[in-house]
């Protein structure tokens, strides 16, 4: 006769999936709100889109303000927001002296990093596109 010790496990990870206990660890605010963040940056686009729709709508505790201002800053799904991002995360690292502030002004300086690498990468494409257009122009005037 089998055991049913198998079963009921598989039964009760199904329950406490549906019961939504199995999204994430419920230990340390701080740490799942970096869970979160690296979550989300893996994640693909869909599933970034079911996060997104996942959180509570009213940002009603500290934990899911950030949450939300991470996921805005966080490109591949219809609610990013750079510019709200950076707004509330600022706001946010202002107002929590802790680890959450901490993560939030982390979140605002890596954004920062991001926006001047894509700022120097378009203006090194239009030094390249200028000297492509210079090698055309001398390779016509050359023939």
């Amino acid at each position: 006769m089998r055991s049913l010790v198998p079963g009921l496990f598989f039964a009760g990870l199904c329950l406490t999936s549906l019961s939504g206990c199995a999204s994430f660890p419920r230990g340390n605010p701080q740490e799942n709100s970096l869970r979160f963040l690296q979550t989300a940056l893996e994640a693909t686009p869909q599933q970034r889109l079911r996060m997104w729709q996942e959180l509570p709508p009213a940002a009603s505790t500290g934990e899911t303000r950030l949450r939300r201002a991470l996921l805005l800053s966080v490109p591949g799904h219809p609610a990013y927001d750079p510019d709200r991002a950076r707004a509330e995360l600022t706001e946010l690292g202002e107002q929590f002296p802790d680890s959450h502030g901490v993560l939030a002004r982390t979140r605002v300086a890596e954004m920062r990093v991001l926006q001047s690498c894509h700022a120097r990468n378009f203006a090194l494409q239009k030094q390249l596109d200028a000297v492509a257009d210079i090698e055309r122009d001398l390779e016509d005037g050359g023939s």
